[in-house]
């Protein structure tokens, strides 16, 4: 199994991948303090698991988390982006964002063999169609800044925006 941890203020995260034929290492952190976009983001970052793969090996890649006190979670998806949302009952929020299993399909030469379905928590098996290294990105993002709504502070856009496309 290979696998990264952050213990946020939000969550306990842990993205893994695990599989027969493959290998692989942790490519990060990469702190992004600052994102070109515009709002109110106070802390943002970027991560990676690279797998190396052999032509036919079946893996399975997968986001955990668990809440911390005061903070309800949920997921959600658009193009391209599998999304947990995170809302702390004082209004601040925050993000973790992983490119979906069809973006990885298409632009991994990979099959998607099983993935879960919104609303569960992101998780996909695939079979490599070649031997290669490939690179699954995670991204965070947190508001120190309470919001009434989620949309007024989006840290879904950050997560999506540094990830690669």
């Amino acid at each position: 199994m290979i696998e990264v941890t952050f213990d946020t203020g939000f969550a306990e995260v842990r993205f893994w991948a695990k599989g027969e034929g493959i290998s692989g290492h942790r490519s990060g952190p990469k702190t992004w303090p600052k994102p070109v976009t515009p709002g109110p983001i106070d802390w943002c970052h970027l991560d990676a698991l690279v797998l190396n793969c052999s032509a036919g090996s079946v893996f399975e890649v997968g986001l955990d988390y668990t809440e911390k006190h005061g903070w309800k979670a949920w997921e959600e998806g658009g193009e391209a982006l599998m999304c947990a949302l995170f809302e702390h009952v004082d209004g601040h929020q925050a993000a973790i964002g992983l490119r979906d299993y069809e973006w990885a399909e298409e632009h991994m030469n990979l099959t998607v063999q099983d993935a879960a379905k919104l609303p569960a928590k992101a998780w996909a098996k695939y079979k490599a169609n070649s031997s290669a290294e490939r690179e699954f990105e995670i991204s965070l993002a947190l508001t120190n800044s309470p919001a009434d709504d989620m949309e007024a502070l989006s840290p879904w856009l950050y997560v999506d925006k540094i990830l690669k496309f």
